[in-house]
């Protein structure tokens, strides 16, 4: 049987049940209430992800019901990911396996809120440590200048690519944030 986490389908409605109760459906519900709560696109598209793998995980083992999730079914969703290995045989990197098991917390801890399980099954998961790295190249002063000096700062163009680098340079921001910013 091929496995369905591969599958190119997007939509959590083609992949597990959705039926009234289950937790396909709580997971729909959530994904709305972030859109509601003006979650980022990026937040709920990642979130989607991390929660349909979970889903599907479930869906295999014959888990539809919230009651039926505790905190052993969710160690062993742990276990999984630690395990799971790719088509060519890489690991799952310990922040990929952190942002899904995140994403199972903040949705069990979503469904306690909205008084559809009285406790968490996933308060007692411990994530996986994150190691926090420093960037492996970092530009020296006379790199910067030079890439701040790039843009020709006698055209409209060039003036405000020289106004996105000084912004990226002296806040820090991402890429993305600086591209979500309006006038």
């Amino acid at each position: 049987m091929p496995d369905r986490r591969r599958r190119r389908a997007k939509n959590i409605e083609d992949l597990v049940p959705t039926d009234p109760g289950t937790i396909g459906l709580c997971v729909l519900d959530y994904l709305e209430d972030l859109r509601i709560r003006n979650y980022s696109h990026h937040s709920i598209r990642g979130r989607k992800t991390h929660l349909r793998y979970f889903l599907v995980w479930c869906d295999e083992r014959g888990l539809m019901w919230p009651s039926e999730i505790t905190p052993a079914v969710l160690e062993r969703y742990q276990r999984g990911l630690y395990h799971y290995r790719s088509e060519n045989g890489k690991r799952l990197s310990f922040v990929s396996q952190h942002d899904r098991l995140g994403s199972v917390k903040r949705f069990f801890r979503w469904m306690v809120k909205q008084r559809i399980i009285e406790w968490s099954p996933a308060d007692s998961l411990e994530l996986p440590r994150v190691a926090r790295r420093l960037p492996k190249a970092v530009l020296t002063l006379k790199e910067a200048e030079k890439v701040l000096a790039g843009p020709n700062v006698k055209t409209p163009m060039g003036i405000r690519d020289r106004t996105i680098l000084e912004v990226l340079y002296s806040t820090g921001i991402r890429r993305q944030e600086i591209v979500d910013l309006d006038v």
